[in-house]
């Protein structure tokens, strides 16, 4: 089988070659980026959630 043969395995297969050498050599801002994302979800998730509200009382909000 010839490597240069415009067909879609050869395609697929110089894609994953480009997009792994894209993470490797990107790889530390993507992490950043990445804990940077997942500090803020954590964040955002925590300021949505809030302790229920007595049964007993009016709030006052």
């Amino acid at each position: 089988m010839n490597r240069y043969d415009p067909n879609i395995a050869n395609l697929l297969i110089r894609l994953k070659a480009w997009v792994r050498a894209l993470f490797w050599r990107y790889r530390r801002p993507l992490l950043a980026t990445a804990a940077a994302a997942a500090a803020l979800g954590v964040g955002v998730s925590a300021d949505k959630t809030s302790p229920p509200e007595p049964s007993g009382q009016i709030a006052s909000r």
